[in-house]
């Protein structure tokens, strides 16, 4: 009857044992890889010279526009709030639209 018990328990250490081992990761973790927005070993624009790729031309000209839309009104925003305390209000004349808002400090 002993006998039994010790093959038991025996049995019982070995399983657990070899599961824990079984667990355990024996590689080291790999890096994450990179989004693909972020900059990796000067790849600059790298997302969008693949978003370009399937473009024609006249689509990218338009593109090209509405980006350079975009930045302008960007430093119009800038410029609207520069020197002015967080939370006051000003008004912008975009295109044909005014636009009102208030400063915030980021």
């Amino acid at each position: 009857m002993k006998s039994l018990i010790k093959a038991g328990l025996l049995g019982t250490a070995l399983t657990a044992v070899m599961g824990l081992t079984a667990c355990q990761s024996s590689t080291a973790p790999q890096d994450k890889p990179h989004h693909p927005m972020m900059h990796k070993d000067g790849d600059r624009g790298h997302h969008m010279k693949r978003h370009h790729r399937n473009m024609t031309p006249e689509q990218r000209a338009e593109w090209d526009k509405r980006r350079t839309e975009r930045q302008m009104h960007y430093q119009q925003l800038q410029q609207a709030c520069a020197g002015k305390p967080a939370g006051q209000t000003v008004q912008l004349k975009m295109a044909d639209k005014t636009i009102e808002g208030t400063c915030e400090m980021r």
